[in-house]
């Protein structure tokens, strides 16, 4: 099981997000964001972040970083191996599977992520047997987006965010990405703002209304 940061509510939970973090980074990268997503009343969320396994990052000359998957450029894109994400997506799944053993329902539990962490969130809850509530991609990309939202057998809501200054993630991905979910039937609440690689407060005030809006 990967190890996680865990935020626990005041009240009991009745809900669930799994937040997976960025290259580079870890679980603790968003937990300053947890308590201003944590609803004033009612449902209490469980907030869980994961720290992405240590391996070398061909992106990063071969370096040791977190990262769910090796990442490289590919013909002026980002590639990566098909089945590091795979298996990457059964660990999470795991994940998945551990609240719903301590009661909390599949319909409320979301999976959300942030650049390579949004890749790999969205990547697990296209692919997953279980029909969850939905899934937040904040300045990610998914070059097989397209294809995984066709084979998916559910339509789950699904917000996705960019900035329109980013130069890590180009913004065309996100749109790219959007338009691949909303053709395939999805959901999709698509958001962008004026900023680089990174999460602005107004996105975090619409992310909150989303949440309380889906679950």
């Amino acid at each position: 099981m990967l190890e996680t940061v865990i935020v626990e509510p005041k009240n009991k939970p009745t809900h669930a997000v799994i937040w997976l973090h960025g290259l580079g980074a870890d679980g603790h990268d968003f937990e300053p964001i947890v308590p201003e997503l944590q609803p004033k009343s009612g449902a209490g969320i469980r907030f869980i972040l994961p720290h992405a396994p240590v391996r070398t990052v061909t992106l990063f000359g071969g370096m040791p970083a977190r990262a769910w998957f090796d990442l490289f450029m590919q013909n002026g894109e980002y590639g990566f191996i098909a089945s590091e994400i795979t298996s990457m997506a059964e660990q999470i799944q795991a994940l998945i599977n551990a609240q719903i053993q301590q009661a909390i329902l599949p319909q409320n539990i979301l999976l959300a992520g942030f650049s390579q962490g949004g890749a790999m969130a969205i990547y697990t809850a296209l692919t997953s047997a279980t029909m969850l509530g939905g899934v937040i991609g904040l300045s990610t990309f998914l070059p097989v987006a397209t294809e995984l939202a066709t084979k998916a057998t559910h339509r789950l809501p699904a917000f996705i965010a960019h900035g329109t200054a980013d130069d890590v993630v180009p913004f065309p991905a996100g749109v790219n990405l959007a338009n691949s979910l909303k053709q395939a039937g999805f959901p999709v609440a698509w958001h962008s703002y004026p900023i680089g690689h990174g999460v602005s407060p107004e996105e975090v005030g619409d992310i909150k209304m989303w949440i309380e809006k889906v679950l």
